[in-house]
């Protein structure tokens, strides 16, 4: 899977993330809930710069500019493409 193809998917699979979270406590569907309890346990299990990268690109996403405070531009998409990349093998695992 190639580095747009990967942020496509990231895109998507967050995007639907946050659909279903924030009714996650009254959804009476079991696959929605377990796919909420899989997104954030493969959060749990990824490193503290994909884990910052992720949450600021696709979960909170309200400052476009948030990775200027940790990484210099080629830095911070080399560990987005990183972060991405461990994801998807985690949610393949």
């Amino acid at each position: 899977m190639d580095n747009k193809q990967g942020m496509r998917l990231a895109k998507y699979i967050f995007g639907k993330y946050n659909e279903i979270e924030p009714h996650r406590g009254s959804l009476d569907d079991e696959l929605a809930e377990h796919f909420v309890f899989r997104i954030e346990q493969i959060m749990d299990e990824l490193d503290e710069d994909s884990r910052r990268i992720l949450d600021n690109d696709f979960l909170d996403g309200t400052d476009k500019t948030w990775y200027l405070d940790y990484y210099c531009r080629a830095s911070y998409y080399r560990h987005r493409e990183r972060a991405i990349r461990e994801f998807i093998n985690l949610l393949n695992r």
